[in-house]
């Protein structure tokens, strides 16, 4: 009987994951990469996860975000082909001034036929102008998007093609109360979040860019307040989230690659944090720890806390994840402005790597920020 009740334990373990992820198909088709700005040229594992999730067709490159018009796409041709092999490789040409060609059939044709579409990085709501001009997304360039997917294809884009991805989308500012001195895109923003339509290829949530470079984790928990998502991705520069749209998993690439923000509406805030080859679930009911991750279990001590310039930069993240990983209870980080903690409790899991190599998984933290002026835990 003893014998029985723990290969049935067992069993249980081993079902559950896909009970929780794998029945949580949407029934939609097709890849998103999408990347978190500053995208080195020699980042051959998200150029490739991006090549490989192509479907027939030739790679199109889509422009219409940047300042430089045609040229950007030309640039970004250029970089492309050293991954692409016999794949061709074209721009799609839209630029922030093509918003009469929204409903050019040659362009949307061209868009369809592709195996993937890749968005650069500029102005998002460039790209929303030109494609969605109507908000309800019937021009025929927008349809020709969510074709290379139906296709089973990937839609891919970085820093500005990044933000697209989820609608309602961010299209700037800097959250209310939150230090700038990382951000200075933002620096003389009127503080608050501003919020847009986006391209909703990612049918929920929200997505934020540069995020921890810029320390926007504020501006994602504002947006979604504002826009009442629950759930928020912030991905940073050189790193990236691919999503399989058909089962909502995602893979993270990247040291903190991906910072998923949990909003529930009858409990605190979760974070999570994933770093190369950790695999989540874009609503938090599944995952999977990148190979050589061990189990760490929760002591009952708190880590000191910690001063640093802005309790949302790596930095703080960073002390953040590697304290639990340790196995403290909870960790804090403080600046002039906030005080900003992560606490275990029974849904809170940690992996670390049993070489400390990268960072710790923290999955299911609770989240906790209040004025640096307030008693500490």
């Amino acid at each position: 009987m003893i014998a029985f009740a723990r290969l049935l334990a067992v069993l249980v373990l081993a079902v559950w994951p896909l009970v929780i992820g794998g029945c949580a198909s949407s029934g939609e088709k097709g890849h998103l990469v999408i990347v978190g700005g500053g995208l080195s040229d020699s980042n051959a594992e998200v150029f490739r996860a991006f090549v490989d999730r192509c479907a027939d067709g030739p790679i199109g490159i889509v422009p219409t975000a940047s300042g430089d018009g045609l040229a950007a796409g030309e640039s970004n041709v250029t970089r492309f082909r050293q991954y692409a092999g016999d794949r061709p490789v074209i721009v799609i040409p839209l630029t922030q001034f093509d918003a009469d060609k929204a409903n050019d059939a040659s362009i949307a044709d061209l868009i369809a036929s592709c195996g993937g579409l890749w968005f650069t990085g500029g102005d998002q709501s460039r790209i929303t102008k030109v494609f969605r001009p109507d908000a309800a997304g019937t021009t025929p360039i927008y349809k020709a998007c969510l074709t290379v997917l139906k296709r089973g294809g990937v839609i891919g884009g970085t820093s500005a093609g990044a933000a697209i991805m989820t609608d309602p989308m961010i299209t700037g500012g800097r959250a209310r109360a939150t230090r700038v001195q990382l951000d200075p895109e933002n620096e003389s923003a009127t503080p608050g979040v501003r919020i847009g339509v986006g391209m909703g290829f990612l049918d929920v949530g929200t997505t934020d860019q540069h995020f921890l470079e810029r320390a926007r984790m504020g501006r994602l928990i504002e947006a979604l307040a504002l826009t009442n998502q629950r759930f928020g991705y912030g991905i940073s520069e050189d790193s990236a989230m691919t999503v399989d749209r058909r089962t909502g998993r995602f893979t993270a690439a990247g040291e903190l690659g991906v910072i998923l923000i949990d909003r529930t509406t009858d409990g605190p805030l979760r974070l999570s944090a994933f770093s190369a080859d950790d695999r989540g679930h874009v609503k938090g009911a599944w995952l999977s720890p990148a190979s050589g991750r061990v189990g760490v279990e929760s002591g009952e001590q708190h880590a000191p806390v910690v001063t640093l310039k802005n309790v949302y930069s790596r930095d703080a993240i960073m002390h953040l994840a590697r304290a639990l990983g340790n196995g403290v209870a909870s960790a804090s980080v403080r600046d002039g402005d906030l005080l900003m903690t992560l606490t275990r409790d029974r849904r809170t899991r940690v992996y670390r790597d049993s070489t400390g190599a990268r960072p710790p998984l923290v999955i299911d933290a609770i989240l906790s920020i209040q004025p640096a002026s307030g008693s500490s835990p």
